[in-house]
């Protein structure tokens, strides 16, 4: 049996596993459901069970999971699972392991994705140099970014916790929304992440007078034809990741690209009005005419996370 190493993508409501092969090759690809297994080495055990004889020759695991890293240990932002490196070398037979936040290893996929994993929905940034930094902002059960930057000896990938800064109302109907006693929205990430789009969608239906019904943040997209509450929510979404996106570009220095991931993004790109976010994107004074030409792409590689970590080293 060859080398292989384990790669985990480890969120608030999923976490999948696969083998990186030789190569980078990433095969063996199974997800669970987080609150199906009380911690992350329960998980784990049911993955390595289910390879069989393949599960013999691990020789490394790199995991990225949704929270700050301190210490050898990543606690989930959005869920109650604790990762800890030690548990994990200790139950893989003293294997080296190496922990990620999950925007990191999103981050360090793209580089190598292949032309077919992305999709180009604004900018045109012909100038823009191949070493040029670049910015991951995933959307999913949370809101997650992180810098791609060439160092000396490649990329570098740096982490941030940007879905918790504070929410900023520039418009009325924002401040509306902020001062709402039901909503409680105090960070980006409380409005951009699919529970954050439900959010929009409840508050605008009671403020609307209209009775209460949950929707899930997919549902509420594939409604914007019929539903005037799930555009408006939609508008609201929209225009909200478009200021936010392009914020964070300024405050990165991404000239070399936005890149979007996650499941929530993919259901907005294809319901959403994607004029509506460029405009907002790049609405940024002085910075305009710039922020026009940066590239935003939509990845569309599902596994661009585990991508992105079979391209590092355990050790």
């Amino acid at each position: 049996m060859s080398s292989w190493r384990l790669v985990a993508d480890v969120g608030g409501t999923n976490v999948r596993f696969a083998r990186a092969c030789p190569g980078g090759r990433i095969e063996d690809v199974v997800e669970h459901q987080s609150a199906a297994y009380g911690q992350f080495l329960d998980a784990l055990d049911a993955y390595m069970s289910g390879l069989g004889d393949s599960a013999e020759g691990c020789s490394g695991a790199l995991i990225g999971a949704a929270g700050p890293l301190d210490d050898d240990e990543i606690r989930l932002t959005n869920g109650r699972w604790t990762i800890r490196r030690k548990d994990i070398s200790r139950r893989l037979g003293g294997c080296a392991v190496r922990l990620f936040n999950d925007l990191q290893a999103v981050a360090l996929s793209i580089p190598i994705l292949e032309p077919a994993d992305v999709l180009t929905i604004a900018g045109v940034g012909p100038e823009v140099k191949a070493s040029a930094t670049c910015l991951a902002v995933n959307v999913g059960t949370g809101f997650g970014a992180a810098s791609l930057i060439a160092g000396p000896s490649g990329w570098i990938s740096i982490a941030s916790e940007a879905g918790h800064i504070a929410l900023a109302a520039t418009t009325a109907a924002e401040f509306a929304l902020c001062q709402s006693t039901q909503s409680r929205l105090e960070s980006i990430e409380d409005v951009l992440s699919g529970p954050g789009l439900e959010t929009l969608y409840a508050y605008f239906r009671q403020h609307s007078g209209v009775p209460t019904a949950v929707r899930h943040a997919q549902e509420i997209f594939e409604r914007l034809d019929s539903d005037e509450i799930a555009r408006q929510s939609a508008d609201m979404f929209t225009s909200l990741l478009a200021r936010v996106c392009g914020d964070l570009v300024l405050a990165t220095a991404a000239w070399g690209g936005l890149y979007l991931f996650g499941s929530v993004i993919r259901g907005w790109h294809a319901h959403a009005d994607i004029e509506a976010f460029r405009r907002h994107f790049a609405a940024k004074g002085k910075m305009s005419k710039r922020m026009a030409a940066v590239p935003v792409r939509l990845v569309t590689n599902h596994a661009a996370p585990l991508i992105g970590l079979a391209s590092q080293q355990p050790a």
